[in-house]
């Protein structure tokens, strides 16, 4: 009678491993034809990787690396737009550093923003630093190297003070890493990663430990192509056996699915992104 058992319960594997291949071949055809099937898969892959049960080794066999955005995916921001920050620097900077020029403090969120859009133009590469925004700014409003240096490190002070994980895509980092799965960050961004570990540390410790490509020190970024063609030559991995997580349209979604890379969406729309 165990036999007769053992014998039924793989024919019910075995069909059931059929249906789920068949439906797996579906979505992967309907998301070559519009971001919401590009979206649909995405969502698909995440349960099937996530619930262990489910008969799905051949599409785990082939994923080989998750890849997460940082900014709005892993780690927020208290104000509504990251440019607010600048604004709190402004609001600080008058309120307790009288040494700063006061035409700097009171416009500082303009300047800044000008001195970035200004180093970009002067910048041949894809993308630039940190470093080459404060230089151009200090250019611009004729400050001291201590001035400039203050300036940089008491931006970068406020940012940190004013991140937060977002604790959807924290825990999905740390659910991939207890399964011994490898996980990479995917960053287009100027700061350097010197700084952006600091913001990782902040969120998770062992986030910092984790491989991190950003676009200012490889020259290259996702809303080109060319970060994530860069990712796949240094990891040694075809595009399919790439899972990408982000909350940019562009970016994170179009741009790798147009590679052949799996995405999974991050719709920051979703509530309570951070506790």
């Amino acid at each position: 009678m165990p036999h007769i058992f053992n014998i039924a319960a793989q024919v019910v594997l075995a069909n059931f491993t059929a249906f789920f291949d068949t439906i797996l071949s579906f979505v992967d055809n309907i998301r070559q034809f519009s971001i919401l099937g590009s979206i649909v898969y995405g969502y698909f892959i995440h349960f099937a990787t996530k619930n262990d049960e489910i008969g799905t080794k051949s599409l785990k066999n082939n994923i080989m690396i998750y890849s997460f955005d940082i900014f709005d995916t892993v780690i927020g921001r208290r104000v509504q737009k990251p440019t607010d920050i600048f604004r709190l620097v402004s609001a600080r900077l008058l309120e307790q550093h009288p040494e700063i020029p006061r035409d700097v403090a009171e416009n500082f969120h303009d300047l800044r923003r000008k001195a970035e859009a200004d180093a970009r133009k002067a910048s041949s590469a894809e993308d630039i630093n940190f470093d080459d925004i404060y230089d151009q700014l200090a250019k611009t409003c004729s400050l001291s190297k201590e001035q400039r240096d203050f300036l940089q490190m008491f931006e970068f002070r406020l940012e940190l003070e004013n991140t937060r994980p977002i604790r959807a895509n924290d825990r999905m980092v740390h659910d991939l890493l207890a399964k011994g799965e490898r996980v990479i960050f995917i960053s287009d961004m100027y700061l350097q990663s010197k700084y952006i570990k600091q913001l990782l540390a902040k969120a998770s410790p062992v986030f910092a430990d984790l491989p991190l490509y950003v676009s200012n020190e490889c020259g290259l970024m996702k809303q080109t192509g060319s970060l994530f063609k860069y990712v796949l030559k240094q990891e040694n991995i075809r595009p399919e056996e790439l899972v990408h997580r982000g909350d940019n349209p562009v970016a994170d979604l179009e741009m790798p699915r147009s590679l052949g890379i799996l995405t999974d969406f991050y719709d920051r729309s979703t509530p309570s992104h951070w506790d």
